[in-house]
């Protein structure tokens, strides 16, 4: 009945999947760029020669699985097998028949059976576990008993593959990466995650058009990726997702970035290169240890939640018109530019523990820094709108302090500093502002070098 139902799901999707096979070639990677001690390359792309082989000329997508110091291992209990397990064949399936455990690597590839059989009984591999290249393969029945893999479960370059159920109601350790699965639609079958069991990469997957699936995903205490997949327009799945140790996102079709119940993230997050992106609002993200926010060249609005932070790095965004993080009082490091930037709201940020940098934005005053009172380091530079410094609450500068190619400049009024623990540097055109900059210099502290060109 099993065989049947993936013979029906397949027939089903000949028709619109009709063309060259994705077929892989798993190969030993040496030790060197790709991985310090060597490991796995894992190479795919479209059969358009029909020889049943990835040539080099259809090489559509690379990943490397690298050696690791295994902490896994096999128990005396059960069917062991060694070394790498290779399954592509019926005499293949015999052969790892009843096996309970692998001290090594399995990979599933350039199989053309519709189901994995002779695995039924697997529970734990101590290496990686690949699945690619195999375009008749539409569930992972016969996998259903894995639990736990010491490296990474890859599903890579599987044609009709749409249904993940055999990862989702078992895998409890281990990575896992959904890289370039040609007509995967979503991430149906991995509903019953709530915890992830190890890094999720999800990347490449050309007609992934939602990442339903995650629904239920809470949190994870490892790094989430999405990354490339050029259909996702949304990250509506993840409504749940509170916790990662770590968030990547870039290169998807997104139009928005909204996640609402996102309060922690342990570690960077990053979001680049999203061109279609308009708005990002993770109002109740409260903590990370740092934020980048770069190169989304349709991005006009960045709304933020946080109260502190390691660092914010919002860079290139050309079109970035709104930065508001309201709540946010501490940062360690602070780096913000783009042409556009004109509204700028960091009303209650109070204190920067390292450098605080904004460079080329179009905020004509200072206000939105209103309850700054200590910052190590400051750099305001090529700001072609910064008229004068109303509203700008900086009193101490534990290092440096640097004003330079802001042409509109026409006054310092504004400028409170009392401080300066290092040097101090100012240029400007203007003999006006030359001379405020002169008074004020005379009046305050500066520990260090003065400049005023």
């Amino acid at each position: 009945m099993r065989y049947l139902l993936a013979l029906l799901i397949v027939c089903a999707a000949c028709e619109p999947f009709a063309g060259p096979e994705t077929r892989a070639r798993v190969e030993s990677e040496p030790p060197g760029e790709n991985c310090a001690d060597g490991g796995l390359a894992v190479i795919s792309g479209l059969d358009a020669d029909d020889d049943d082989e990835v040539d080099d000329d259809e090489i559509a997508a690379v990943n490397y699985l690298c050696n690791f110091e295994k902490t896994l291992e096999c128990d005396d209990n059960g069917k062991v097998l060694h070394g790498r397990v290779d399954v592509a064949t019926h005499e293949d399936e015999e052969r790892v028949d009843g096996v309970t455990c692998i001290d090594g690597d399995l990979v599933i590839a350039n199989s053309d059976t519709l189901e994995v059989l002779g695995l039924s009984r697997l529970e734990r591999i101590t290496g990686h576990v690949i699945v690619a290249g195999n375009p008749q393969l539409a569930t992972l029945d016969g996998l259903d008993q894995i639990s736990t893999v010491g490296g990474t479960y890859l599903v890579q370059a599987n044609d009709l593959l749409a249904d993940l159920t055999a990862i989702g109601n078992r895998l409890s350790r281990g990575d896992l990466a959904i890289i370039a699965n040609e007509h995967m639609p979503d991430l149906s079958g991995l509903d019953a995650m709530t915890r992830a069991p190890g890094a999720i990469v999800i990347a490449e997957n050309p007609e992934l058009g939602s990442l339903f699936g995650l629904d239920h995903l809470t949190s994870s205490a490892y790094p989430i990726t999405i990354r490339s997949n050029r259909a996702l327009s949304s990250l509506s799945a993840l409504v749940n997702l509170e916790r990662a140790g770590a968030l990547a996102i870039s290169g998807n079709g997104l139009t928005s970035i909204e996640l609402p119940a996102l309060s922690l993230v342990d570690g960077r997050l990053a979001i680049e290169h999203e061109g279609s992106v308009h708005t990002i609002a993770l109002t109740s993200l409260a903590a990370a240890q740092s934020v980048s926010v770069a190169k989304n060249s349709a991005l006009t609005d960045l709304q933020l939640g946080l109260r502190e932070l390691g660092g914010l790095f919002v860079e290139d965004n050309r079109a970035l018109a709104r930065l508001v993080a309201p709540a946010l009082r501490f940062a360690e490091r602070m780096e913000l530019s783009g042409p556009s930037l004109r509204a700028i709201d960091l009303q209650k940020l109070e204190l920067v523990g390292g450098k605080l940098q904004l460079h080329g934005v179009a905020v004509g005053n200072l206000a939105g820094f209103a309850a700054l009172a200590f910052v190590h380091d400051v750099s305001i530079e090529n700001c072609s709108s910064l008229a004068d410094f109303s509203g700008f609450g900086l009193v101490d500068v534990g290092g440096s302090f640097a004003a330079k190619k802001n042409t509109a400049l026409a006054s310092i009024n504004g400028l409170k500093l009392e401080h300066v623990g290092g040097s101090f540097t100012f240029e400007t055109t203007s003999e006006a502002v030359r001379e405020q900059v002169k008074a004020l210099v005379a009046r305050i502290d500066i520990g260090g070098a003065i400049e005023i060109d």
